[in-house]
């Protein structure tokens, strides 16, 4: 070996080893503010994991209040995935332990799954993997789109197993799309739509050694080598996308947005293009650290552009156009789903670090990957710690006063502030769900919860099970039923309620009428719980 070669070597070497010495120090980093606090901050979170436990604890004696409030879907809806694992993480350990346990399990699965399809793109671009980073507390988590969240990382390993073993062929590649298939239906449809456009793209545009050895130069030759390459896959993921098609039009619509519709919701599309990304930015100091990071990949991506790589698919550049254009025509809202613009472009996200790390990045660029999503991460967690510790602390309080509440009874959290988020929007935003927590732990009815009232989730509202909405018109029928014996009364601590003080005194008043007070949170007395009068059972207060 010359004295040249040898020394290429030792630095790729040398940077395989900082690149593996980033990777382990990001997924440690990435793991903090799952474990640093009492329960894990996320909007819809505490709803999938309060199903979660009901249908780990189904059966059980101490939680049979399930069994008489909800059933199983007997559709297989395609949002499985999250609430089995949540379950069965939930038979071993206490809901919110359950619940991080999932969150770390998608926290290093994420990671690892673009590591894996980043080097079967372009094997010497293996450090962009490190780009996603910043978005694994991004915004699919902090909303608690759990499901989509986890078929994120499923996405790429579909994308690098067929772009591994698309020539291969073989019983082994079959099982493998099919099964991946299979988690990508029960993890999210959209995500599985995702799969299968790339999976076609791949196959279409294969690498230019496989076109060399199919090509003829004739039409017929040409389609007869993509039907050869489209054959499987597309067997593969036929019985799930006819099985979206049926839930898509079985399952009941949701109310369409106000406020804008379908224009206000491409703006949103596009501020995460050119501003927030999908890091999911909780208050102004991190829109800095977003906006940064965003400019510094569309300068990796038009750098990309110009680098020529022998073999290079152009197939991942077509797949990321398309997320594109999809995020920025789809509906916003259909088939009983939503918020379609930003999803699609977090897979265009996604892919476009696909192409930046198939394009073989030079040293300088290397650098840069590794210094930027490690400076990135470690602010975000700066950053965004005391909100985490206010929202856990906020939790707490929550569970402390729902211990007075009858094990396995129905109750209804009332928040005594108006709908309207006041500022931060996020602590009231990140706490929405939080009685779901010590609903779970103790096996109540939440009559408010949204999920069990929907038919897009594992678990349903027996018919005889009413929902209770938690605004002014639910408050008014909540006080004259009988099947709403405790209420969970939360307010925001008192620098976030000022503008609302004079709405939350008067449902305070309303609740008093027919509610006694039973016992108050220790921390602040943000929280109270109110047991129904047996004077006023079933009458108007």
């Amino acid at each position: 070996m010359h004295a040249t070669d040898a020394g290429v070597e030792h630095d790729r070497a040398c940077g395989r080893r900082w690149d593996v010495a980033c990777l382990v120090l990001l997924l440690l980093v990435s793991l903090v503010p799952v474990w640093a606090f009492g329960s894990f901050a996320s909007t819809d979170g505490p709803s999938h994991v309060y199903n979660a436990n009901a249908i780990a604890h189904y059966l059980d004696e101490d939680c049979s209040a399930y069994g008489a409030a909800y059933g199983f879907n007997r559709f297989p809806v395609p949002n499985w995935t999250g609430h089995l694992l949540i379950a069965a993480f939930a038979t071993v350990a206490p809901p919110v332990v359950a619940e991080k346990l999932f969150v770390s399990l998608y926290v290093l699965l994420l990671p690892l799954a673009m590591l894996y399809a980043v080097t079967a793109v372009g094997r010497r671009g293996q450090v962009a993997a490190l780009l996603v980073f910043p978005w694994v507390h991004g915004t699919a988590l902090l909303a608690g789109w759990y499901n989509f969240s986890l078929s994120l990382a499923l996405l790429l390993l579909l994308i690098g197993f067929w772009r591994r073993r698309s020539e291969s062929g073989g019983r082994g590649t079959t099982a493998g799309l099919f099964g991946l298939f299979l988690l990508l239906y029960l993890s999210h449809p959209v995500t599985l739509g995702a799969g299968l456009l790339a999976v076609v793209l791949l196959a279409l545009h294969p690498e230019r050694r496989a076109v060399a050895r199919d090509s003829t130069g004739r039409p017929s030759a040409a389609l007869h080598s993509a039907w050869r390459r489209l054959r499987v896959p597309l067997l593969c993921a036929a019985p799930f996308v006819a099985a979206v098609a049926v839930f898509a039009m079985w399952n009941e619509p949701l109310p369409l947005p106000t406020g804008g519709g379908f224009a206000a919701s491409r703006i949103h599309v596009l501020l995460n293009y050119f501003l927030t990304g999908p890091m999911g930015p909780l208050q102004s100091s991190e829109l800095r650290i977003t906006l940064g990071y965003v400019a510094l990949l569309w300068i990796l991506f038009a750098v990309s552009l110009r680098r020529t790589v022998p073999g290079r698919s152009r197939a991942i550049l077509w797949l990321f156009l398309a997320f594109v254009a999809l995020s920025l025509v789809v509906p916003d809202r259909f088939g009983g789903g939503g918020n379609y613009g930003l999803r699609f472009a977090t897979f265009a996200w996604l892919t476009l670090v696909l192409w930046i790390g198939s394009s073989a990045p030079g040293r300088r660029g290397r650098l840069l990957m590794r210094v930027a999503p490690v400076l990135a991460v470690l602010a975000q967690l700066l950053l965004r710690a005391p909100t985490l510790a206010q929202v856990a602390e906020y939790r707490r309080g929550m569970s402390e006063a729902a211990v007075s509440i009858d094990r396995g009874a129905s109750f209804l959290p009332i928040e005594l502030h108006p709908v309207r988020f006041p500022r931060p929007y996020y602590v009231p935003i990140l706490a929405r769900e939080s009685a779901s927590y010590p609903a779970a732990e103790r096996c109540l009815v939440d009559v408010s919860n949204y999920e069990v009232q929907l038919i897009s989730f594992p678990l349903t509202a027996r018919p005889r099970t009413r929902r209770v909405y938690r605004d002014d018109v639910s408050l008014d029928e909540a006080l004259v039923r009988a099947d709403v014996p405790w209420l969970l009364v939360s307010a925001y601590p008192p620098h976030l309620d000022a503008e609302a003080r004079g709405v939350t005194e008067r449902r305070l008043r309303r609740i008093q009428l027919a509610y006694d007070l039973v016992a108050r949170s220790e921390r602040g007395g943000l929280h109270r719980v109110y047991r129904r009068r047996a004077a006023t059972s079933g009458g108007k207060p």
